[in-house]
Formats: C-alpha cells, structure tokens, sequence
C-alpha cells in the first residue's frame, strides 16, 4: 500500500523541488502487463506521491518505455537509458518507483543508478519511504535492497527451473511447438535424398538419324539430352553426333549445362 507522509519530509528541500521527479514504470514482461495490470496501474498512481512530497503534477514525469522489458540487464532498456540521463543531466530530484526490482534487477545498473544519485543530491523514493543516497544508512538499506532484488530473481529462475525439471523426470513437461516447426510440417520439403531418385548431372541421350530411307553416306543427327532428375531437356543437330558422346563434358554442351555431366546413357533410333 502507497503511504504519503502527514509531515513534511526533512531530506526533501526546495532544491530538490525545482527540478523534475521521475516514475519509472516497468513490468517484466508482455504477459504481466496484460494480465496483471493492477500492478501497473499502482505504478502509475506513484505520480500522487510526488504530488503529495511537493511536486506539482506538471513537473512531475512518467517513464514507462519498459513496459514489458526485464530488469536482468539481459535485454536494453530505452526507460531506464532516459532516467539515467536525466539524472547526469541535473534534471531530476526525485526518483519514485514501487520497489527496487523495478528499477533493477541487476547490481551493475543498480549501483550506477545510487551513484549518479548521490552525485546530483537525487532523492530515491518508493510506496513506503524516502531514502537520500548520500546518507549513509540510507545508502546502505539501499544496497542492500539492490542486493535482494537480484537474489530474488535467482530465486524465482531456480524455481521454475526445478519445476521444469520434475515435469521432464515425470515425462509430463510438453513444449510448444514454435512457427518453424508448424511451417516445416505444413510445407513438403523434400531433398533427392528423401526419394532415393539420383542428383542432377545424370543424363539420358537419345540419337535420332533423319536419313529416310536410305541410310549410307551423310546426314543429320540430332541429340537429345534429358536429365533424369529435374528433366532439363536440350537438343542439338550435327553431321556425326555420336562423336560427341566420347567428350560430352567438354563439350559446347557440357559448358551450356546448369549443372556437372556426371553419367549418360545413349539411346540409337535407327534411320527411317
């Protein structure tokens, strides 16, 4: 429960009223903020506090841009890049979050937070209390809360990792399947392996002698070349063709093909 103070607050003075206070808002995920949005709209109403430590409502910002975004440091976080911007600027004098775990999950971004706040005479408050960081027992109950945020975090990891790993012992843990593995059970993609059908490169080539009737002395041949596996047909004339058979590789037509000759077999149709 958010409590503002009956009394005035002694570590709050008017030079921390004349600059800007600050409500960082953030929740750790998109599932959070679309199912848990009483904590969020709790977040939003910290603007009442500020109100109520003296600030007035024009003067006093929301940064909400980590909505949805963990405070790990795992992932970068565009909010909490602006406050820390903010405060090195000299714009800030308060900073209001629910807790600590909003603001950080992590000591690295935690202690570069307390640090540019005692540097500025930044006021970090929470729901409950008012610390200044350049106190010393409120820069310890403030290390300290850093630190328990982050062990809190390992907790809640290990926790679900152990309940995972019970689920898998008793063969119930089931994973959802993502949209690579829909797709590749929609679509039949196959390779010339799946079919035990031979590469490309091999060829049938069938000769064809256009003689008529009489078949001594000279005429036309055609060739033509089928490929077994994606059927890539060509077709050629020529005086002897049968020649070509011996360097078909090297050939104007082995150097025409899209792919390697690996094999032939030859097909004769006698004149006609």
């Amino acid at each position: 429960m958010l409590r503002a103070p009956n009394r005035p607050v002694e570590c709050v003075t008017a030079a921390h009223r004349g600059k800007l206070a600050y409500i960082y808002v953030r929740q750790s995920s998109v599932n959070q903020v679309r199912h848990h949005q009483e904590s969020t709209e709790l977040q939003y109403r910290l603007v009442d506090r500020a109100v109520a430590l003296g600030w007035p409502h024009e003067r006093v910002h929301v940064i909400d841009e980590d909505l949805g975004k963990s405070g790990a440091g795992t992932v970068e976080r565009l909010g909490f890049k602006k406050l820390i911007a903010e405060i090195g600027l000299g714009n800030a004098g308060l900073v209001l979050s629910l807790d600590a775990s909003r603001l950080a999950r992590n000591n690295r971004d935690w202690h570069q937070l307390l640090d540019l706040c005692a540097l500025f005479g930044v006021i970090i408050a929470d729901g409950e209390r008012l610390y200044d960081p350049c106190a010393y027992h409120d820069r310890l109950l403030l290390g300290l809360s850093g630190i328990m945020s982050e062990a809190e975090l390992h907790q809640i990891r290990q926790r679900l990792h152990q309940g995972e790993r019970q689920k898998a012992a008793r063969g119930e843990l089931r994973r959802r399947a993502g949209l690579s593995s829909a797709v590749r059970r929609s679509v039949p993609v196959r390779t010339f392996g799946d079919w035990n059908d031979p590469p490309p490169g091999y060829v049938e080539v069938d000769f064809v002698a256009h003689s008529g009737t009489s078949s001594p002395g000279s005429f036309v041949q055609t060739m033509v070349l089928t490929d077994i596996a994606t059927s890539w047909t060509e077709c050629v004339a020529g005086a002897d063709a049968r020649k070509w058979s011996s360097s078909l590789p090297s050939s104007g037509l082995g150097r025409c093909s899209p792919f390697r000759f690996k094999a032939w077999t030859l097909t004769m149709t006698a004149p006609s």
